[in-house]
């Protein structure tokens, strides 16, 4: 199962949540190996010849030194974790600063259930576990989402909403291969990591010095198209 297309396929579904969008999918292709690697004696990987149906196959130890794991395609991502992910059930679960955005909880949670209810994935329900307030603390922050990994096992965090949403917290959740989808004004939604989506891009690569991130003009847009003027030609202060 790639993780990359589980995430187009879940993101497709659930892209009308107000702030979020969660990603999931299936690989059913199915290939049959001409070998197979099992344990040799002393630890030395052996490799086995598969042979036509009916007849003895031979086994010969895999010369010293050589990887008996075939490389996948050049360019390839890994298949990435299916943690949270059994029985046709997605465990997600929340992070964020309830104190900012209060709703969050309940409108996740309705958007897990209607999903369920109208069976918008098929094969697949939500279990979604909760969001948890990390109360504007960023080592909050970072134990929670530890938590939510390691003891809630969950495929993603949805929303992951918070200001002290920084690098610590980011880089785990990308280590432990956890996407996570909220508003991306933090540098962890940003390119490199390819574990944050963010509804609105990367916000802040720019402020944070993220390389090749520009300058968002999200603020500026909607205003120039309102006075039929280049982003250029004005300033906007927010106080």
């Amino acid at each position: 199962m790639r993780v990359h297309k589980r995430l187009a396929k879940l993101v497709s579904v659930l892209a009308v949540l107000a702030i979020v969008a969660a990603a999931c999918g299936d690989d059913d292709d199915e290939a049959t190996p001409a070998a197979e690697t099992t344990a040799g004696e002393a630890g030395e990987a052996t490799t086995t010849a598969a042979a036509p149906e009916g007849e003895a196959t031979t086994t010969a130890p895999a010369p010293e030194g050589e990887s008996t794991t075939a490389p996948g395609p050049a360019g390839e991502a890994p298949e990435g974790s299916s943690r949270g992910v059994a029985d046709g059930v997605i465990k997600v679960g929340g992070l964020g600063q309830l104190d900012f955005f209060p709703g969050m909880e309940e409108g996740a949670r309705a958007r897990f259930e209607a999903a369920n209810e109208s069976g918008e994935v098929e094969g697949y329900t939500f279990e979604y576990v909760g969001l948890k307030d990390d109360g504007s603390d960023a080592a909050g922050n970072l134990d929670l989402a530890k938590d939510l990994v390691e003891s809630e096992e969950v495929f993603a965090i949805v929303p992951a909403t918070s200001a002290v949403m920084l690098p610590q917290t980011t880089d785990y959740l990308a280590e432990n291969e956890v996407p996570f989808l909220g508003w991306g004004f933090m540098p962890g939604f940003c390119s490199p990591n390819e574990w944050g989506f963010g509804f609105n891009g990367c916000l802040s690569g720019f402020a944070f010095g993220v390389p090749g991130a520009g300058l968002s003009t999200a603020v500026k847009d909607p205003v120039a198209d309102l006075l039929g003027v280049d982003t250029d030609e004005f300033t906007v202060g927010i106080f």
